[in-house]
């Protein structure tokens, strides 16, 4: 309860301001991290994940 109300803002919040200074391709994009997701992908998963949270937290209210 209290992660999702605190940690998933400042979470998003340092994603978008990072990603805003960094616009153009990283030098990871190179292959120094293979496992960095592209900036898409990304996205993609914390909006996904941030759904996936509150559907679970709604459900959880409706339980009980």
């Amino acid at each position: 309860e209290a992660f999702r109300r605190i940690v998933l803002p400042k979470i998003a919040a340092k994603f978008t301001e990072g990603n805003q200074q960094e616009a153009k391709p990283s030098r990871f994009d190179e292959g120094d991290e293979p496992e960095k997701l592209s900036l898409e992908q990304t996205v993609k998963q914390v909006v996904r994940s941030m759904a996936d949270l509150q559907s679970e937290e709604e459900r959880m209210r409706k339980t009980g």
